[in-house]
């Protein structure tokens, strides 16, 4: 697509690149993984989500679908395979928000529970410094938007198949 070619030009002012990028939403999927009653979630050392605690996730890349971005961003953030928890009976939720203050970013974001297959707990160097399991009644103080709508409505719906 002509946007997508014009946002990698070098040439393009970064006020114009900027512009382009804030006219469409952003799509991106995340995992939702809970262990041991406690949910999986990444900190964040770079990007929009740079500080802040998220769920295992990021942009969908074009002709991917939400679930297959949520199992690639969790095998390249955290090192684990997973697959999507048919068991929950759990359509994907997807959730509109603002993203990061200031930034006129808008994300339409999905949620997909999944369950781990595989793997050791191994931080993406240069994006991702700590992984862990929260309890929910014990979440890091800042965690980014989405994962704060997304973790809300499952836990209000009582949709999270907490192991």
């Amino acid at each position: 697509p002509i946007k997508d070619n014009l946002i990698a030009e070098d040439n393009l002012d970064a006020i114009v690149k900027k512009a382009i990028a804030r006219t469409t939403p952003l799509l991106s999927s995340a995992a939702i993984i809970s262990e041991n009653k406690k949910i999986l979630l990444v900190h964040n050392i770079r990007g929009l989500s740079t500080n802040f605690w998220s769920f295992p996730g990021g942009i969908m890349r074009y002709a991917n679908s939400p679930e297959e971005t949520a199992i690639r961003e969790t095998k390249e953030e955290t090192g684990l395979d997973v697959e999507i928890d048919n068991t929950a009976n759990q359509p994907i939720q997807y959730i509109i928000t603002k993203c990061c203050e200031n930034t006129g970013y808008y994300f339409v974001g999905f949620a997909c529970i999944c369950k781990k297959i595989k793997g050791t707990l191994t931080p993406k160097e240069g994006e991702i410094d700590r992984i862990d399991y929260f309890d929910t009644n014990k979440l890091p103080e800042k965690i980014n938007a989405f994962t704060k709508k997304a973790l809300q409505s499952i836990l209000q719906n009582n949709k999270l198949p907490i192991n």
